[in-house]
């Protein structure tokens, strides 16, 4: 058996299953592997804020204060120490709930509490590592659970997938395991093919691992662990950095699985997918491997599969989307591909309609390009779910996107904005500030198209340029103009410096917030935590999020049945009795741009407030409140006020919350009842 550890994915809320080692699972199940997956920080963050808060506590409290310092939890520890355990453990409890055990969406919209449970987790993610750095990792509740975890029914192979980094607490997991076990630890992951050969060689000692697999996985994993069995030579399997037993480190060739046809389906039936940071299940999925484009200057994503473009065929496609559906029950999809070309879109549309397979939402990540100005190919798209695009514009500068190999225009961004918009398609941007070369001049070209297209555009992500040194900037920084200076540092000989690109993009996010339609949605741009934006837009858009013209019009046309209202903030009672202030102002946007009044509500505006979660229409929202027609009418207009004001949300379709059980019923696992109940209690 081969005990696959999910990935740690940093400070951020896990909002899908890994694709990579869904894929694996399948693979290695379909060769005859049994594979059992180690949950990965669904499970840390159960454990932080449930299991271990006392301990937690305790580990807090133990810090000196140059080691607070050097963590930056100051704030973090004075909020531990005036709790007590006791309360923490519960205030900690009470959250957890809260954001990610109810599976209640609007927990999600409401910005503050998610994002205080993220930033926790990044703080006690980082005492943890300080523990694991500094102190005895073996005296780690949290550590020896997990450990026990992984070395669970003695598995002949251990693998460790690694997304980012190599993080100190996983290195401490994988030194305590290798004191405990001589099964062989393998690494691999989307980190892989970004470590250069040095120092892969010096990694395997630091790293406590046997193994590296680097880039494309599923082949050289099965090949390796059939090889070890039989202690078969390793030299013709692909992808693989090994050390022989005189300690000489070798590297194999690289090789890219070609024929992606004979892949088998990814396998999400042992994710903890109840406890995603999700309002809603989303799968990821891949169609294509690689980027048809492949020449932007500032990016290294291609080289995680050898700079080749393979695709998936359709039908296999159209028929893993069905299978996600009837055994997760699962509606919507996140497409990983580096890039979706109009034409692939266009034709996964086709290969559903002709699949007769409907009611499904995409969200996909592409390039500006001319085939996405069709509106022929922009109302197929939509007709087949696709809801939200990731585009990489990057600039509104033509100079800039030319100087970054782009393959873009200016003319076909602004086209591509105001099209896909009017299919209701919503728009997510990526823009980057600080690439070498650019000027002020040329990052305000950036800002006013982004001002002159705020109505078809619903997020905004901007960041300043990071010099990739795999990337073609990173490959030969003085063809563009760069000093390279260590440690990571660059110089640049002509327009905006990194410190000044930092300039403009904190201007560019503080204008943002104060003029907070000027440049997106006016209705979500903060509710919703950073990392999270994007599949919380996604699902928004998948449930028909109305604007707020649109909403009123649809109250006031009376077309109740159309509309599903989801009212923010919370209701905290009040001393005075079945009176209670409606809280909105726990949301960032209302406390950002409506500051907060008290205001007392009646028992009715109470019950509005609480049934009005994104489930119940309006008609029925008032049925169910069995209250007179003029109590009626007057909760109507007090919804409607609601809003106008931005304090609540009307969708075209409804949300449905699901309980953990709904999650596994579609499906009778492979897994034995008793471990699966095991896996399940984890």
């Amino acid at each position: 058996m081969l005990a696959l550890v999910e990935p740690h994915m940093g400070r951020t809320l896990v909002d899908a299953p890994n694709l990579g080692c869904a894929m694996l699972i399948g693979a290695c199940t379909h060769a005859g592997i049994q594979v059992r997956l180690v949950r990965g920080q669904t499970r840390w963050l159960e454990d932080m804020f449930r299991r271990d808060a006392v301990e937690l506590w305790d580990l807090i409290a133990g810090l000196d204060e140059t080691a607070v310092r050097r963590l930056r939890i100051e704030p973090y520890r004075r909020y531990v120490l005036e709790e007590g355990s006791e309360a923490f453990a519960a205030d900690l409890a009470h959250l957890y709930e809260s954001v990610v055990s109810s599976r209640d969406p609007r927990r999600l919209f409401h910005a503050q509490r998610a994002e205080r449970l993220g930033n926790l987790a990044t703080a006690f993610l980082a005492v943890y590592e300080g523990y694991a750095t500094n102190r005895d990792e073996h005296d780690l509740a949290f550590v020896n659970r997990y450990v026990d975890e992984i070395l669970r029914g003695s598995p002949h192979s251990i693998g460790f997938s690694l997304q980012c980094s190599f993080d100190p607490l996983t290195r401490a997991i994988r030194h305590k395991v290798r004191t405990l076990t001589d099964a062989p630890i393998i690494v691999g992951g989307a980190l892989t093919p970004f470590i250069p050969h040095p120092v892969s060689e010096e990694l395997f000692q630091s790293e406590c691992f046997d193994y590296l697999i680097v880039g494309e996985g599923e082949d050289t994993l099965i090949r390796l662990i059939e090889a070890l069995q039989v202690q078969k030579n390793l030299d013709d399997i692909p992808n693989l950095v090994y050390r022989t037993p005189e300690g000489a480190v070798r590297h194999t060739t690289r090789q890219a699985i070609e024929d992606l046809g004979r892949l088998p389906p990814p396998d999400f039936s042992q994710f903890d997918l109840p406890r995603l940071a999700s309002a809603d299940l989303v799968l990821p999925m891949q169609t294509a491997r690689g980027c048809p484009w492949g020449r932007c200057a500032f990016c290294s994503h291609h080289s995680i599969y050898g700079g080749s473009y393979r695709t998936f065929e359709i039908e296999r496609i159209v028929e893993w989307l069905r299978q996600c559906r009837d055994d997760y029950g699962c509606t919507h999809f996140a497409l990983t591909d580096e890039d979706l070309p109009a034409q692939r879109a266009l034709a996964i549309a086709e290969g559903l309609e002709a699949a007769d397979l409907e009611g499904l939402s995409f969200y996909a990540y592409a390039r500006m390009t001319r085939g996405y100005t069709d509106d022929q190919t922009l109302e197929r798209l939509s007709g087949a779910g696709f809801a939200s695009f990731s585009w990489g514009l990057e600039s509104g500068s033509q100079r800039v996107l030319d100087r970054m190999h782009k393959g873009t225009q200016v003319r076909c961004i602004e086209q591509v904005l105001q099209r896909t918009a009017a299919a209701g398609i919503a728009n997510q941007t990526f823009v980057m500030f600080g690439f070498p070369g650019e000027t002020k001049e040329d990052a305000r070209h950036t800002v006013e198209l982004l001002e002159r297209h705020a109505g078809h555009i619903a997020s905004v992500s901007a960041c300043v340029f990071d010099l990739e040194p795999t990337s073609p900037v990173g490959l030969d920084p003085g063809h563009w103009g760069i000093t390279t200076q260590p440690p990571g540092s660059y110089a640049v000989s002509r327009g905006l410096s990194h410190h000044e690109a930092m300039v403009v993009l904190r201007r560019f996010q503080f204008e943002t917030d104060m003029r907070l339609r000027t440049v997106t949605w006016d209705r979500l741009r903060y509710l919703l935590p950073g990392h999270n934006r994007r599949i919380l837009l996604f699902l928004a858009a998948s449930h028909g999020l109305m604007d707020t013209e649109m909403a009123l019009a649809c109250l006031d046309q009376v077309r109740h049945d159309e509309a599903f209202p989801m009212v923010l903030g919370e209701i905290h009672e009040s001393s005075r009795v079945n009176l209670s202030p409606v809280a909105v102002h726990e949301s960032l946007a209302f406390h950002r741009t409506n500051p907060p009044t008290p205001r007392e509500i009646t028992p009715t505006e109470g019950r509005l407030i609480r049934l009005a979660d994104g489930t119940l229409s309006v008609r029925r929202l008032i049925e169910t409140l069995e209250c007179a027609d003029d109590v009626a009418s007057a909760a109507l207009v007090f919804l409607r006020d609601l809003i106008a004001h931005r304090h609540a949300l009307l969708f075209s379709i409804p949300w449905h919350h699901k309980t953990p059980a709904d999650y596994y019923s579609h499906r009778v696992t492979v897994l034995p009842p008793a471990e699966r109940d095991s896996l399940g209690s984890v």
